[in-house]
């Protein structure tokens, strides 16, 4: 019974994160010695010129930090909302994604969503978005 609701539980967060992916989410900044940014289209257009930038980003499902340097890109989950169960926070905080790009070519969508674009990056953060869009 237990796998059933974890199960249950891990849908309604993957709906969320869809929902989520497709209206606009609240921004935070963290401040940064390397490139500082307030919003994802500064990081997007640094990133794109392979520079070395940093944010973090408030969203509806928790909080996200994303950074890149030297056409790598990063994206970490730092905090899972405290209205997800506890299950769903054991299974992406703390998590991450990584993903190569040539310059020029940054995807925003690894930043303007969690699941779009991610087919070519590797990371804990990405088994666990795969394994939770296999139960959808």
């Amino acid at each position: 019974m237990k796998g059933k609701n974890t199960l249950a539980w891990g849908i309604l967060f993957l709906i969320m994160i869809l929902i989520q992916a497709c209206g606009k989410a609240e921004q935070a900044a963290e401040p940064s010695a390397i490139a500082p940014c307030d919003a994802k289209d500064c990081f997007i257009t640094k990133a794109n010129d392979c520079e070395e930038v940093n944010i973090t980003v408030s969203e509806n499902f928790g909080t996200v930090s994303y950074a890149s340097s030297g056409c790598v890109f990063t994206k970490t989950m730092q905090g899972v909302s405290a209205n997800e169960t506890a299950e769903i926070r054991e299974l992406f905080d703390g998590k991450s994604l990584t993903c190569t790009y040539e310059k020029g070519n940054f995807d925003p969508r690894w930043i303007n969503s969690l699941v779009f674009g991610i087919e070519y990056c590797q990371g804990d953060l990405k088994d666990r978005i795969v394994d939770m869009l296999a139960f959808v």
